[in-house]
């Protein structure tokens, strides 16, 4: 069958956009960053430009190689910048280029390990084409058991390549996994 959904208002919701942590929430512990790593309660992440070049969780490393973002044109970044170093959130700003475009970042770990990437890629007066943009996320195998979006399903390791944008996942084990 086929239905459409119409999500009801919330009144209720706090108009504040922006969800940044503001102070370390109990049981949580502070951050705590030693060069390129923000280790936090149950992990530990390095960026080497906006994305994770590694990830732990419970003392194991969960990808398989470092997040990569890829076009059909050369992609650079220069080396992230410390913006922010808090017990509840850290911060790294940076640029790059995606072939003619122009790239800010914005990349903040907070308290509890949550990552929030902003990306603005910005075309030059002339403008630019891009006809394919596409962030990679490589799990070690033996932790991708399960896929959820949003019912949990067992994963066969296939590439996932989803038809339209899907603004969450997760993909994980019984013991650890990774939002998205």
């Amino acid at each position: 069958g086929e239905t459409s959904l119409t999500k009801p208002t919330t009144t209720w919701l706090s108009p504040e956009t922006d969800w940044r942590a503001t102070k370390v929430l109990s049981p949580w512990t502070p951050l705590y960053r030693e060069g390129d790593y923000v280790t936090y309660w149950n992990g530990a992440f390095r960026f080497g430009g906006p994305f994770a070049e590694e990830i732990t969780t419970h003392g194991a490393p969960l990808l398989a190689a470092s997040i990569r973002m890829y076009a059909d044109q050369p992609i650079t970044w220069t080396p992230p910048n410390l913006s922010e170093d808090r017990s509840y959130r850290i911060s790294y700003t940076g640029t790059g280029h995606v072939g003619t475009l122009s790239a800010v970042y914005s990349t903040c770990v907070e308290f509890d390990g949550l990552v929030r990437t902003d990306l603005k890629l910005t075309p030059p007066a002339n403008g630019s084409e891009l006809s394919s943009l596409v962030i990679e996320i490589p799990l070690r195998s033996e932790v991708a058991n399960y896929y959820r979006r949003p019912a949990c399903q067992a994963w066969n390791g296939q590439s996932l390549d989803e038809p339209a944008f899907v603004p969450y996942a997760w993909l994980g084990n019984d013991e650890r996994g990774l939002s998205w």
